[in-house]
């Protein structure tokens, strides 16, 4: 998620809702760090690091629960980073090669 997200706390609360653990990977910066109360479950990453990126939520993801969906939000960047992602946990995604195009 884009650390210009706006939507990310009706995202939380509506996954909570639906009793969903979810992790937050963005690029967030000192800015929103002062304005935005993260939550305890997040990664920092670097979109303009696609292999670092991946390689942080992967790591992440497979060092707790099982992992059932890798989900984007916020545009091509991490819709790219996501299926690079999801790919690289053996979970459904859109093709990471179709995300590039």
């Amino acid at each position: 998620m884009p650390q210009r997200s706006y939507r990310a706390s009706e995202f939380l609360d509506a996954a909570e809702r639906a009793g969903a653990e979810v992790w937050i990977a963005s690029d967030r910066c000192h800015v929103l760090d002062r304005r935005y109360l993260w939550p305890e479950r997040s990664l920092v990453i670097d979109f303009y690091d696609p292999d670092a990126a991946v390689a942080t939520i992967v790591a992440a993801a497979r060092g707790g629960e099982p992992v059932a969906a890798v989900i984007p939000a916020g545009g091509e960047a991490a819709a790219a980073l996501a299926a690079r992602a999801a790919r690289e946990l053996g979970l459904p995604s859109n093709a990471p090669e179709a995300m590039a195009a």
